[in-house]
């Protein structure tokens, strides 16, 4: 009769023991971010371990070079690390779990061990994360200045064709006056320029090199330049020669812009590498 006693009790403790815990489990399976710990928050995110929490992320492969311990670069958005733990708890508890877990193997390693063994890992980390970083965003520098360089070579390329097309087209006609090569010049020493850059920034570039000799042909911009009657035999076939020039030298300056963009890049007059341009 006691023991049977005695089990009613356990079975009726246990009920109650349920009936209160399932709603906080179910509670906690809803809300991720309540299940964090207290102590992990306030251990991971105090201001001298915020720095060593970003890097953590990083060599965990979470973030993305450039974080900050403000600002971290998660691969779903960015978040203020203040905020991470609410705006992505996975991702915060995995770095902090793996931050106290170094610290504790850190503590617990005899004091023989401690010293210049030990933080030699970490530095050479660092060092290694801050190179590739730097090697990343001076990369990205460069390819953004050569696709700019690129765009403006293509832009006044066909500005260039276009007044040559236009003049040419005044030219042929016999109702409008005689038109001037103002605006030609104009393009072509924009472009001209442009163009120099290019051959500065690559002086063993066969295709900038073509491009610039094109570009200054003395036959085309005589041409340009003088004035010859409309009644003249070779006047019909000098506005055409205008017209083909202008195109060529287009397509040139194209062809400089995908070599420009397509960096880094040898000519193959250095004897080894890729052509540029061809």
């Amino acid at each position: 009769m006691r023991a049977a006693t005695q089990r009613g009790a356990a079975v009726a403790g246990l009920s109650i023991l349920l009936a209160l815990t399932l709603p906080a489990a179910e509670q906690g399976r809803k809300n991720p971010a309540e299940r964090l710990p207290d102590q992990s928050i306030i251990y991971c995110l105090t201001a001298e371990r915020r720095g060593r929490l970003v890097e953590a992320a990083m060599l965990l492969g979470l973030s993305r070079p450039g974080s900050t311990p403000d600002r971290l670069l998660l691969r779903s958005g960015t978040v203020d690390v203040l905020n991470w733990p609410s705006s992505a708890p996975d991702s915060f508890r995995q770095t902090c779990d793996a931050l106290r877990a170094a610290d504790s193997s850190a503590a617990a390693a005899p004091a023989s061990g401690l010293g210049a063994r030990s933080i030699a890992p970490v530095l050479i980390s660092g060092a290694a994360v801050a190179i590739l970083t730097f090697i990343l965003v001076e990369w990205r520098l460069v390819r953004d200045r050569r696709r700019a360089t690129a765009e403006r070579l293509r832009a006044n390329g066909v500005q260039f064709r276009r007044s040559v097309r236009t003049y040419v087209s005044q030219q042929l006609s016999t109702v409008t006056s005689r038109p001037d090569a103002v605006a030609c010049l104009t393009h072509h020493d924009d472009l001209r320029s442009e163009v120099a850059k290019a051959l500065l920034d690559e002086p063993r570039s066969s295709t900038a090199a073509r491009a610039l000799a094109m570009l200054m042909d003395t036959t085309m911009l005589t041409a340009l330049t003088t004035a010859k009657t409309r009644s003249s035999p070779e006047w019909t076939t000098t506005m055409r020669a205008l017209t083909d020039w202008a195109l060529h030298v287009e397509v040139a300056v194209e062809r400089l812009a995908r070599a420009v963009e397509k960096w880094p890049r040898r000519d193959l007059s250095t004897g080894s590498g890729t052509a540029v341009g061809r």
